[in-house]
């Protein structure tokens, strides 16, 4: 078990990178061009990714024995939030206060998501 710690942590870090990008560059993309529908692929691969990154988390959550009241409960919360957070941002008009009000707030969640990875306040 020991042995796929850190391959799991590496792949879980990569599929988080992948899944940032993927929603700056569908969110920027809505920016510059109201109103364009994606591409198959972009409507795929984000869920397909998505679904890597839960697996992975989940597996590493097992794998630290964590306690779900601790920080990985609140990342937990966080990444339910960011989820919620950025289905609004995609399906509003760029132009909408709504949309920036959840892209602003997703940008922000993801960064304390990231910090609570990062440093595991308590």
């Amino acid at each position: 078990m020991d042995n796929l710690y850190l391959p799991l942590k590496h792949s879980h870090m990569m599929f988080v990178v992948i899944s940032v990008i993927l929603f700056q560059f569908r969110a920027i993309k809505l920016m510059m061009k109201p109103y364009t529908s994606f591409g198959k692929i972009w409507k795929i691969a984000p869920h397909i990714n998505d679904t890597l990154l839960l697996i992975t988390g989940a597996s590493l959550f097992y794998m630290g024995n964590w306690s779900v009241l601790g920080w990985a409960g609140l990342k937990l919360g966080l990444v339910i939030g960011y989820i919620l957070l950025g289905i609004r941002c995609l399906k509003n008009a760029p132009r909408s206060a709504v949309f920036w009000q959840s892209y602003v707030g997703a940008t922000l969640v993801l960064v304390a998501i990231v910090y609570l990875a990062r440093f595991k306040p308590f």
